[in-house]
């Protein structure tokens, strides 16, 4: 069984798209780079307590490390997911002004509420760690 693991995970190949989409105060996204492409692709599912008096209530995110040549990403597949998801309804109701994102849309595709919208690169030849991270709707 181990082996085979080894040998799943060894041929398992995807694309990491390690990008960035800029945009200032609405204007065209700056195009997108690929830059590596993994080699590994490791799922990880994660069940936290943020208030240790409510021990019932806790969150699932499920966080994906994708290992490349040269870069390694860590990111929650919720959140990309979800952000996909409201980019879509955005792109179908432009112009109209009715934006319907509700909690029914994202159980409906199977989409957990919870997930962190930072993102982790690292180079893995110079050991240097690029953090995304979130306050409010920007990235920085």
């Amino acid at each position: 069984m181990k082996k085979s693991l080894t040998f799943l995970l060894l041929t398992l190949h995807t694309v990491v798209f390690a990008q960035f989409n800029i945009s200032i105060n609405g204007s065209t996204p700056a195009p997108q780079e690929t830059i590596d492409t993994a080699i590994v692709r490791i799922g990880y599912t994660v069940f936290s307590i943020s208030d240790t008096t409510k021990r019932d209530k806790s969150t699932e995110d499920y966080l994906i490390l994708e290992v490349g040549s040269k870069y390694s990403k860590f990111y929650s597949d919720n959140a990309r997911r979800r952000d996909s998801l409201m980019n879509a309804v955005l792109e179908r109701s432009a112009g109209s002004g009715n934006i319907q994102f509700t909690p029914e849309l994202l159980k409906s595709n199977n989409i957990k509420s919870g997930g962190s919208r930072d993102i982790i690169f690292k180079n893995l030849s110079e050991n240097k760690l690029t953090f995304i991270g979130s306050i409010a709707r920007s990235h920085y």
